[in-house]
């Protein structure tokens, strides 16, 4: 063997050898980034409670509707684009359920990027703040939006639709939330 051809057998082992520790340190890099996830870990599902308290209406003279029915949360963000384009079908949903379930937003945000965000779209169902934002999202695993979330009376979660709204989104969830009634 010439010194040529031990050099690139050399050449190609360190390759393989480079090769093989990337795809050990990307599946290492991959299950980190797992546990440190808190939509990966931590994801909200049917069954478990929503608490509602420490919630704050951006619109003033606003009081919740304290009758025992099921509730429509909507969770969101004012800078969700999913969020804004899903608002006309939320309103849509929010007339057809009117009086027979309760129907809410939560914003993921401060109050006043929450009003402003009101302020310039034509949201026809009451939105509320956290008080205390990062508390609100820890305790209720809601780290994605939109959501959009049937609860029973007392707060324990029956059904979850997550991402943008949709027309088929809107009939499963009308009928969910006047079946379930």
């Amino acid at each position: 063997m010439t010194s040529k051809s031990i050099y690139f057998a050399f050449l190609h082992l360190v390759v393989v050898a480079l090769a093989v520790q990337v795809v050990v340190l990307g599946k290492q890099n991959r299950e980190m980034k797992q546990r440190q996830n808190p939509i990966q870990t931590e994801r909200l599902k049917a069954g478990d409670t929503l608490a509602f308290s420490g919630l704050q209406s951006v619109r003033p003279g606003y009081v919740p509707d304290t009758l025992p029915l099921k509730r429509v949360v909507f969770v969101l963000s004012t800078k969700c684009p999913f969020c804004s384009e899903s608002l006309p079908l939320w309103n849509r949903l929010t007339s057809r359920l009117s009086g027979h379930v309760n129907v809410f937003a939560v914003s993921l945000d401060s109050k006043d990027s929450t009003i402003s965000f009101v302020n310039r779209n034509d949201i026809t169902f009451p939105v509320l703040v956290p008080l205390n934002l990062e508390g609100f999202k820890k305790t209720n695993r809601t780290h994605a939006v939109p959501l959009t979330l049937l609860t029973s009376s007392s707060g324990i979660i029956e059904q979850i639709w997550v991402g943008g709204f949709d027309e088929k989104k809107l009939r499963e969830v009308s009928s969910a939330a006047l079946s379930l009634k």
